[in-house]
């Protein structure tokens, strides 16, 4: 019977243990996941990066196209050994995954652990501006800022999928 609660109280204290963890360590676990999200996407962009001055090596132009459908091509020509996930916003002149605008906070937290101070962006993109050529980052006066922040966002509710 002791042994029983024994057992019984130290399963109670792994519980408590992992809620505290949970409760009190949430953000460390919120910011680790940002910085995985954030590495995977550099990762994926440095892949169609190189895909695409593979294919301008190879044929003297860059790839016809944009977007998904040139992915694809991408993909088919050889150039690609899979289409990174997401919806990337690929052309000659710019390599962005925008974020959905429900995803601001994760949006945001990319940009921190990309290194990048939140406190210059305008407070009404609460630390997720366009950038990259995204929808919307013509208006912003401080585009070039932006340009190299990996959380991206569209502003039209309707251009996002």
């Amino acid at each position: 019977m002791f042994q029983l609660i024994i057992a019984i109280v130290a399963i109670a204290l792994v519980l408590l243990l992992v809620l505290a963890a949970m409760y009190f360590g949430g953000s460390i676990y919120d910011e680790s996941n940002a910085r995985a999200a954030y590495a995977k996407n550099v990762n994926s962009a440095t892949q169609i990066e190189a895909a695409m001055q593979l294919y301008f090596q190879d044929k003297s132009a860059n790839p016809a196209g944009e977007d998904m459908p040139l992915l694809r091509n991408l993909l088919s020509w050889g150039y690609l050994k899979e289409i990174p996930e997401g919806d990337w916003k690929v052309n000659s002149a710019a390599l962005y995954k925008p974020i959905k605008i429900q995803d601001v906070a994760q949006c945001s937290a990319m940009n921190k652990a990309a290194g990048f101070n939140l406190s210059q962006v305008p407070s009404q993109y609460e630390g997720c501006p366009p950038c990259n050529g995204a929808e919307g980052s013509q208006q912003l006066a401080d585009a070039e800022t932006f340009k190299k922040w990996p959380g991206c966002q569209f502003i039209s509710t309707a251009a996002t999928p």
